[in-house]
């Protein structure tokens, strides 16, 4: 999560910390705000699941779960600057692809309703999945048609078709 600070994406502040000796990671919470008067406020989100109507257990795109063309669609829909929201969903889809997270599926992006209207919340559940050596490769959601970072190529075409986004937005 920190990498992905570090290269520009909007990510959940998070710090590694230790008690008892045991390690732990501490994310401060996005959808909290403080006010001066009224204390700490709930800020609405809703996971990708929720906004599409699919139920948690079946969160993984192989279960029934949304894949990145439906997750697209709900940003259109509900965003009103959807393209700002496209390009942060598409970045952190290839980040997790370049830091080996096949664990990325619905649950882990979510939608926050503020002030500034619906957008894409702060990511929150980056991890590199590679360096557990029992855990699947094949990628929660497929980009394109390819399922590992083995299959990827560099055509674009497959996840351009499938998503709607721009082959200039998916290259970059």
């Amino acid at each position: 999560m920190q990498l992905a600070a570090a290269v520009g994406l909007d990510v959940a502040p998070v710090e590694a910390r230790s008690a008892n000796g045991r390690p732990f990671l501490l994310v401060e919470r996005y959808d909290r705000g403080c006010d001066a008067d009224a204390g700490v406020h709930r800020i609405h989100q809703e996971d990708f699941c929720q906004a599409l109507g699919v139920p948690p257990e079946t969160k993984y795109a192989s279960e029934g779960g949304p894949n990145f063309k439906d997750c697209f669609e709900l940003l259109r829909r509900v965003s009103e600057q959807p393209r700002t929201e496209i390009i942060k969903l598409l970045d952190a889809a290839f980040f997790n692809l370049i830091v080996g997270n096949a664990d990325a599926h619905g649950k882990n992006f979510s939608i926050l309703y503020d002030e500034e209207g619906p957008r894409m919340a702060p990511l929150y559940d980056l991890l590199s999945t590679v360096a557990y050596p029992d855990l699947s490769p094949k990628m929660a959601m497929r980009i394109g048609k390819r399922a590992t970072l083995a299959e990827m190529d560099t055509d674009g075409q497959a996840f351009f078709t499938e998503t709607g986004v721009g082959i200039g937005l998916i290259r970059r």
